[in-house]
């Protein structure tokens, strides 16, 4: 049995998201920007962190279509990876950071655990991105 698009990107080490910028014109769909993240299963959903004035959080705030696909560190698509479309929803609040301490400590464990550390001066800003793949 093969396994489904969220099973592979929710195993991956780096996904690359991909958000779009707003289109200069109404016949456009904006210039896509990727970005290597981290991200950690949640049921039917992959969730990513990032800072709440990042691109990538002001990009999603004014278009929620993404495209996901598995890479490495760097952001180099693997070969073969297919990209997935998907939605992208904004979380915000302690629930939403407590959601995210608990899904990517279980994936990154000790990892995750330092990258909070070292940012904490900055977590008043922290946002978390729920994404749901688009019907396969």
């Amino acid at each position: 049995m093969s396994k489904t698009s969220l099973e592979l990107l929710s195993e991956a080490r780096y996904v690359l998201l991909t958000t779009y910028r707003r289109a200069q014109n109404a016949a456009g769909t904006g210039e896509p920007v990727s970005t290597p993240v981290w991200v950690a299963p949640d049921d039917d959903r992959l969730l990513v962190m990032t800072q709440g004035a990042t691109g990538k959080a002001k990009r999603i705030r004014h278009t929620s279509r993404v495209t996901l696909q598995q890479c490495s560190a760097s952001g180099k698509p693997f070969v073969g990876a297919p990209v997935v479309d998907a939605m992208a929803t904004i979380l915000t609040g302690p629930d939403a950071i407590s959601l995210r301490d608990a899904a990517f400590t279980k994936k990154y464990g000790f990892q995750f655990r330092f990258i909070r550390w070292s940012h904490r001066k900055r977590s008043s800003d922290a946002i978390v991105v729920a994404l749901r793949l688009a019907a396969q």
